[in-house]
């Protein structure tokens, strides 16, 4: 077995599995619906950013997510990195529904760093 770190997807075997996996999932979807999240009005989509974003997270790296789709996962985790630095902004009504709760505006400020750290 070849390794070239020590994450679970680092490795012949795992990459392996997870293109087989990957195989079965609908990146296409994906794709899609952080595309429709709609930029101008980030208050509305906010949950569901939230949960693509959480299926990025894990989902959206390099041995996981296939190669041939790598320029429009770039695309799509710069799109919602946006979305998600939106909705914590001051005055947003995302954070307003939330009462300016600090645990929600650390829990997306931690999503978009895993976005960020992809690898």
């Amino acid at each position: 077995m070849g390794a070239w770190g020590y994450e679970p997807w680092n490795n012949d075997t795992a990459a392996d599995w997870f293109g087989g996996f990957m195989e079965k999932v609908d990146t296409a979807y994906l794709l899609a619906e952080i595309k429709s999240l709609d930029m101008g009005d980030v208050d509305y989509d906010g949950d569901r950013a939230r949960a693509l974003a959480h299926v990025m997270g894990a989902l959206g790296r390099t041995y996981i997510w296939p190669s041939m789709e790598a320029d429009e996962l770039d695309e799509a985790r710069a799109y919602l990195i946006t979305y998600l630095e939106k909705m914590i902004e001051p005055g947003s009504e995302f954070m307003d529904a939330w009462g300016d709760n600090e645990k929600v505006k650390t829990s997306v400020e931690e999503q978009i760093a895993t976005l960020k750290n992809l690898k």
